[in-house]
């Protein structure tokens, strides 16, 4: 819900105080979190005109940008990251997939010491919206999980390329890491 002062003579209430008379009160929409009125062209001119009055932010999130696919890394086709170092092989989710998943609200990986072959899951990313299985590309051991996801699965949204990502697997056989797309040939393929 979001509170609107209504007239120049709102008394300034804050959060979790009193509302005047005069406020007025939205309900947001789900998908953005944006108040409905602002939807109406007339309503957007006096909400914002009322908000510079009362200091009351005004401006709306910008539209999202696709964020690059970094270079040093493979992809799959099932919108994994790949990046390998010294026969130890780290995997995240794509951009792509985190703006496929929306908010991701729980991470669930699979143990350090465990043995994958390739095709197997990872884990689990769920979301407000779906869950969706991570896949390990190639056989191999867990090494590492990142379990700051448990407290912090969020992270993935905001940093999907670096903090956000998932476990780290020695390579047993890294034959199949040569099928895997570049930057340039994912960014193809995800559009």
């Amino acid at each position: 819900m979001l509170v609107v002062p209504g007239s120049p003579g709102h008394a300034g209430t804050s959060a979790g105080s009193a509302r005047s008379g005069t406020d007025q009160v939205y309900q947001t929409t789900p998908a953005y979190g944006l108040p409905e009125p602002l939807a109406d062209p007339k309503n957007a001119a006096r909400i914002r005109s009322n908000a510079a009055q009362t200091g009351f932010p005004t401006s709306t999130p910008p539209e999202a940008t696709p964020m690059a696919h970094p270079d040093d890394r493979k992809y799959t086709e099932t919108h994994e990251w790949i990046q390998e170092s010294d026969g130890v092989i780290t995997i995240g989710l794509t951009s792509f997939a985190v703006d496929q998943l929306t908010d991701v609200t729980f991470v669930e990986l699979k143990e350090s010491g465990t043995t994958l072959n390739a095709g197997d899951p990872v884990g689990e990313v769920e979301s407000v919206k779906t869950s969706s299985d991570v896949y390990s590309p190639v056989d191999g051991e867990i090494v590492e999980v990142n379990d700051a996801l448990e407290s912090a699965p969020e992270t993935i949204n905001s940093d999907p390329y670096g903090e956000g990502w998932l476990v780290k697997i020695k390579v047993a056989d890294a034959a199949p890491l040569a099928s895997l797309m570049d930057a340039s040939s994912y960014e193809s393929s995800a559009s």
